[in-house]
């Protein structure tokens, strides 16, 4: 349809004449033109509202980004709800720089910072003794340092007090 309509219309005036189609021409313009403009729709229609088109592909980028801000939204209030022994367990990464701690493997407070993925543990296996090293998320570090007020009113408790080095 596209080929046919805009083929007529865009065709030199010699290959026109040479097949035929002068008068078909210039009597049926107006519906080749339809045909291409009709032709041309078709195919951005498709191109935009198919499954996978174009706009299909933007709305679910758009749909992405803002279920990312809503759970980078949700990390930091949970930031904004710390326990005082739980700022006390935080307080070092960013009070001291600290990269790793050991926490027990027992230990209920490291426990609930790890099931809300402020604090992990990057290896699987690690010495019973020692308890594993956690560090602290890139998005919880980022946010405590630019908002270190959010650690104050930090209970004394010491992280370690409860565990003992070998």
């Amino acid at each position: 349809m596209i080929v046919l309509g805009g083929g007529i219309l865009a065709m030199p005036e010699p290959w026109a004449a040479a097949l035929g189609l002068n008068t078909f021409r210039t009597a049926h313009r107006s519906e080749c033109g339809l045909s291409l403009l009709a032709g041309i729709g078709i195919i951005v229609a498709v191109q935009f509202f198919d499954k996978g088109s174009l706009l299909q592909r933007a709305l679910q980028r758009l749909r992405e980004k803002a279920q990312r801000a809503a759970n980078k939204r949700a990390n930091q209030q949970q930031l904004h709800k710390l326990t005082p022994d739980e700022k006390a367990y935080l307080a070092p990464f960013i009070k001291d720089a600290k990269t790793m701690q050991r926490f027990d493997t027992a230990d209920g407070i490291a426990g609930s910072l790890a099931a809300r993925r402020i604090i992990g543990c990057g290896a699987q296996e690690f010495n019973r003794l020692t308890g594993p090293e956690y560090t602290l998320a890139n998005w919880a570090r980022d946010y405590l340092t630019q908002h270190p007020e959010l650690l104050d009113g930090a209970s004394k408790i010491e992280p370690r007090a409860r565990f003992r080095e070998f």
